[in-house]
């Protein structure tokens, strides 16, 4: 997995495998995009425990203090969910976990003067509905 531009640059590599030990469990450790342990209730229904891998970039507005700096973001994410199939195309997801290692990076327009911060933890929620075709 690469992200490139806005001066920042990063590559991580894609490792892993996914085991089913049964048709209750499923088992994903492919590093970083998908870490969790599934647990199925039935044909419909499942939770799961997961760790998130989390990188956001963006370039801040000329009217900004900082005149189109860029800031990086990236965080990891420990979260259960509850997962509702309700066909093969249409999948709903609820969760909420912790932000668990969060970093920031802030510099000016050609990423000089860079600064770095810790961010604590904290609680975040989200709702997934995905419909594929």
């Amino acid at each position: 997995v690469a992200y490139t531009g806005m001066r920042y640059s990063r590559m991580l590599p894609v490792v892993g495998m996914d085991y089913t030990h049964s048709e209750k469990w499923k088992f994903n450790l492919v590093f970083p995009l998908n870490v969790s342990a599934v647990y199925s209730m039935d044909s419909n229904w499942s939770c799961e425990g997961a760790l998130r891998y989390f990188l956001t970039r963006q370039r801040l507005e000329k009217d900004d203090r900082i005149h189109r700096g860029l800031v990086a973001y990236r965080n990891w994410g420990a979260e259960i969910g509850l997962n509702y199939r309700l066909s093969e195309r249409i999948y709903i997801n609820a969760h909420v976990g912790e932000s668990i290692a969060g970093r920031m990076r802030v510099s000016n327009h050609e990423d000089r003067h860079r600064h770095h911060y810790k961010i604590k933890p904290a609680p975040y929620f989200g709702l997934v509905a995905k419909i594929d075709f």
